[in-house]
């Protein structure tokens, strides 16, 4: 069991309380063995009553509940017991932001699932949350856009959701658009996957064509049975013979955990697939493997038959916990015979990849500034089955990191220390836009603002390997793009 989102800071435990009751404020709370890392003794579902023993210090409390002893978290108890009436009374309180206004409606439906304004509430301020994770000022935004075909502007909405959920991959899809930015989330087996963006009429194709930027997409780690019962979904019940994520440590407001083991459950039986602690699997010479060394974590993203031979494989991220380097991926199943299988880390991505078919299998879909890669999972490894480089877009004017990095080896300076201001009249007003431009070197790539004739600031872009100005034009001003072709377009106020 793990542990669900919550922010229980705002009902936090008042120690000066007369009475020493104390009740569980979150979804779920589990009590702990020891403070900081330890077994955990009993999961503590929301309104479990609990007896304070000990104020161990300004983090930790040592408390009595269902009859054990053990430590949680002070700000996760309080001394009044969670109502779903109160709790839906503290949604609509000012000044919280929409993840603070999911948390306590789900609060509400967890203590009173058929509880019909708790169940309306939980299904608002999920999409609310998501359009506000989508950047400020999406309208033009910094992402690769792409283009579908669509029979006519009325159906744009089932084009789209194919686009991102095939139907004969996920029995359950919702597409929720306000303006022109988009949500969408599909249900696959028991996962739910997320993704958010912009979407406008094309400029190419059919009438009916569409043209839409992803800007992030995730595999749903909040509470998803409860997210997908008001979302109208119907998920897969828990499989027997599954993959079963196990870990050292929980990422707060999270049902997914984080930590170094992973292993099968089958039955009464469990196997370890992966224990970055203890080398396993190992490489040469008994250590760890080359490409599982570091201080890493690994995350369960989807449990599925990738290659259909009547198992489940999983899906895992291995995260280095930092940004100096993206993620990696590998699959990780058990053979026929009952052995483990852990492939290399087969691609590094920021961003999770897109779930299609390719060649009749689940297939993985990594995007990039150079295009598309798609995986799938043959013979234990990821093998790259399709690779779609994205065309370069031609530009009237450009600057690259290849030549600031020239002129900073010409000055004897690091690129980081090295600016070029370079000149292009954007909106052809007779009064040319500065574009300032320093070497970012943490990725190789340039660090660029742009001004006004007056030096006010109307846009940053970073990390690309070119900077451009593209000849057609958004509002009056040009285009710009970014690598090959990640666009970004006036909005009327900046280039986001």
């Amino acid at each position: 069991m793990m542990v669900h989102i919550y922010f229980a800071g705002l009902l936090a435990l008042s120690l000066g309380a007369s009475s020493k009751a104390q009740f569980v404020q979150p979804i779920e709370l589990n009590l702990m063995q020891e403070p900081q890392r330890s077994a955990i003794l009993a999961n503590l579902p929301i309104g479990t009553q609990c007896e304070l023993l000990q104020k161990v210090d300004s983090y930790w409390l040592r408390v009595r509940c269902k009859g054990l002893e053990g430590y949680v978290p002070a700000e996760h108890l309080g001394p009044e017991k969670p109502e779903v009436e109160k709790l839906l009374k503290t949604v609509k309180k000012s000044g919280l932001d929409a993840r603070e206004r999911l948390d306590f409606a789900a609060r509400a439906v967890t203590l009173s699932v058929g509880h019909s304004r708790a169940r309306a509430a939980l299904k608002k301020y999920y999409l609310d949350y998501q359009f506000d994770r989508l950047p400020d000022d999406s309208d033009g935004a910094f992402a690769a856009e792409r283009h579908i075909e669509c029979s006519s502007p009325s159906k744009s909405n089932e084009c789209l959701s194919d686009a991102f959920f095939p139907r004969s991959l996920f029995a359950s899809r919702l597409l929720e658009r306000r303006g022109s930015l988009f949500i969408g989330v599909g249900a696959r087996e028991s996962f739910l996957y997320v993704v958010r963006g912009t979407v406008r009429p094309s400029s190419i194709g059919t009438a009916g064509g569409i043209s839409f930027v992803v800007h992030s997409q995730d595999f749903e780690d909040l509470d998803v049975r409860l997210i997908a019962d008001v979302l109208g979904f119907k998920l897969a019940s828990e499989p027997g013979n599954t993959v079963r994520y196990v870990s050292d440590g929980v990422r707060n407001f999270s049902r997914r955990k984080t930590g170094s083991r992973l292993e099968l459950i089958e039955g009464e039986h469990q196997q370890v697939l992966v224990d970055l602690d203890n080398h396993v699997p190992p490489g040469e010479g008994g250590e760890i493997r080359a490409d599982l060394r570091g201080d890493l974590l690994l995350d369960l993203l989807l449990v599925d038959d990738f290659d259909q031979d009547g198992r489940d494989d999983a899906l895992v991220q291995v995260d280095n916990g930092g940004n100096h380097f993206p993620p990696g991926y590998l699959f990780a199943s058990v053979s026929p015979e009952g052995k483990p299988v852990v492939s290399k880390v087969f691609h590094d991505s920021s961003t999770p990849p897109l779930i299609g078919e390719t060649e009749g299998r689940l297939s993985f879909t990594f995007i990039d500034e150079n295009g598309e890669k798609v995986f799938v999972l043959e013979k234990g490894e990821g093998r790259l089955v399709a690779e779609r480089p994205y065309p370069v877009l031609e530009t009237v004017f450009e600057y690259t990191a290849e030549r600031l990095w020239k002129v900073a080896e010409d000055r004897a300076t690091s690129p980081g220390e090295t600016k070029q201001t370079l000149k292009y009249d954007l909106d052809e007003d007779g009064r040319p836009e500065i574009i300032e431009c320093q070497g970012w070197e943490r990725w190789h790539g340039l660090l660029c603002e742009i001004y006004r004739a007056n030096r006010k600031l109307i846009g940053t872009i970073g990390g690309c390997k070119r900077v451009g100005v593209l000849p057609q034009k958004t509002r009056g001003m040009h285009d710009l793009v970014c690598d090959k072709n990640i666009v970004s377009r006036w909005n009327g106020t900046l280039y986001p």
